[in-house]
């Protein structure tokens, strides 16, 4: 929010890019298996 509100927007692109991506969608993924291995264990 503070690279929107200060419109730098060059520095605001390279970082979506490296957070939404491919780390974001591990992250999601690894969650999921997490949660749901807990409750087929349990």
């Amino acid at each position: 929010m503070p690279l929107y509100l200060a419109e730098a927007v060059v520095p605001l692109g390279i970082v979506a890019t490296l957070l939404g991506g491919a780390p974001a969608a591990g992250v999601c993924v690894y969650l999921c298996w997490r949660i749901l291995r807990e409750r087929t264990v349990a």
